[in-house]
């Protein structure tokens, strides 16, 4: 710790008793400040306590940088935005799949989301590969998904009864 010099000061043309503020400045140093009483006119000196200043540290050049939501809930609906994942140029839809927070995917292709089986491949709400994902996210390139959505779908009985039969199916829809 640098020892500084210690200094005094006169302030002239003071003449009314009361509560004052000293503040001391210095370029590179952060502005001190004291309180101070002037007890009577009378009075000479008036003793101030120390005053410590701090030297400025100045921080080196910052880069500050965004990231995209990588994920919402809407209702029953997880979207997740594609567009959000670093992937190597080139990567198909089973890479992007594999970074989703929540979702697992299996070496023979069955995708599952919060522990719960994707029954479908939907894409731009049509029936895609039926019956064996593993063929369209080993085929599909990543970049050709921006939005991927998961999302409780009533299973053929309760599309038939009008009613939830519980056979929901939770299909994976990509836009």
């Amino acid at each position: 710790m640098e020892r500084a010099a210690q200094s005094w000061y006169e302030f002239r043309g003071v003449t009314e008793k009361g509560h004052y503020i000293v503040r001391a400045v210095l370029d590179g140093y952060e502005d001190s400040y004291r309180r101070c009483e002037l007890r009577s006119t009378r009075e000479e000196h008036i003793s101030v306590d120390k005053m410590y200043m701090h030297q400025l540290h100045e921080l080196n050049e910052v880069t500050v940088t965004s990231t995209k939501i990588k994920m919402v809930m809407r209702g029953d609906t997880i979207v997740y935005n594609a567009n959000a994942f670093n992937l190597a140029e080139g990567s198909m839809l089973d890479a992007l799949v594999a970074r989703l927070p929540g979702a697992k995917l299996t070496k023979d292709g069955k995708i599952y989301v919060n522990g719960k089986y994707v029954e479908n491949l939907l894409v731009n709400g049509h029936d895609f590969f039926s019956g064996s994902p593993k063929v369209a996210l080993e085929n599909l390139p990543a970049y050709s998904v921006s939005k991927i959505k998961v999302f409780d779908k009533a299973g053929h009985v309760s599309e038939m009864m009008g009613q939830d039969m519980g056979d929901k199916l939770i299909p994976w829809m990509s836009d």
